[in-house]
């Protein structure tokens, strides 16, 4: 596959760096160079090197329910409501809310889908939360909005669940298409010592890469961020949340322990352990 994207070479003897985004977990990937001179005369394939990404445990939620509520694994205004089987905001004054899910925590990606009456001006009025502090209505965290009226992706830093008013930090042309009904918007969440950094993509395709000096939230909780008066136009289908498995706590015997018997001979009761 051809890794497009990559910008114009530096000048001869410069060292060249790139950064491959959208990479499924737990996959083996190979990469190999081919160049080309002014002439197009191109090189024989270099040599190929491996790497396989960390697994990440995926926890969803589709909405797939009766609500109106969003339930406890959510802490959101009220008035953001399941309606036809999607998260929407139904609230009369023109008002920004925030969602923070609670069953997923330290994600390293999360992604939304737009649900089925999603329309690209309703998309610019939902984005993703991450790196919040609480599972609250008024969390601390970073608010990434791909914005198609102005051609941007933007990176606002919310505090106390104010987005109202938030601090731009970060922007830059959106390169990704413009998102419709049906839409994915995913965020890579990349915490390097110089910065944190945040890939987005739009239906799979590189949109921007934003980025915190700063580093000024660090919170473990993620979610959404959404604008009412748009209600199906901009409410979301799906919410997902990717973070590595964490190491097992402890092993617990739950049954069939202090047996004997004979190498080779069935126990009479199974051994169930638990992690």
């Amino acid at each position: 596959t051809h890794v497009a994207g990559l910008g114009a070479p530096n000048p001869a003897g410069t060292i060249e760096v790139a950064i491959i985004g959208n990479l499924q977990s737990n996959t083996t990937y190979y990469f190999a160079i081919k160049s080309a001179d002014e002439a197009n005369n191109v090189s024989n394939l270099s040599n190929v090197i491996f790497a396989t990404t960390s697994p990440l445990s995926v926890t969803s939620d589709d909405f797939n329910r009766t609500g109106p509520s969003l339930g406890a694994d959510w802490s959101v205004d009220p008035r953001v409501q399941i309606v036809n089987n999607e998260a929407q905001h139904t609230a009369a004054p023109d008002i920004w809310s925030t969602g923070v899910y609670r069953k997923a925590r330290n994600a390293q990606e999360v992604t939304i889908t737009y649900g089925a009456n999603a329309t690209t001006f309703g998309a610019n009025f939902t984005g993703i939360l991450v790196l919040a502090d609480s599972f609250s209505t008024t969390p601390n965290g970073y608010f990434i909005q791909h914005y198609t009226q102005a051609g941007k992706t933007r990176l606002y830093h919310v505090q106390n669940g104010q987005v109202s008013g938030a601090t731009l930090l970060n922007e830059g042309t959106a390169f990704g298409p413009a998102p419709q009904a049906g839409s994915t918007m995913k965020v890579v969440i990349r915490k390097e010592t110089d910065a944190h950094y945040f890939d987005v993509y739009i239906d799979g395709q590189f949109d921007r890469t934003l980025l915190d000096v700063a580093k000024r939230e660090n919170g473990s909780f993620s979610g959404f961020v959404m604008e009412s008066t748009l209600f199906a136009q901009n409410a979301i289908t799906k919410y997902e949340s990717g973070a590595a498995p964490a190491a097992p706590k402890a092993l617990l015997v739950v049954s069939g322990n202090n047996q004997s018997g004979r190498v080779g001979q069935q126990l009479a009761q199974p051994l169930q352990v638990q992690l």
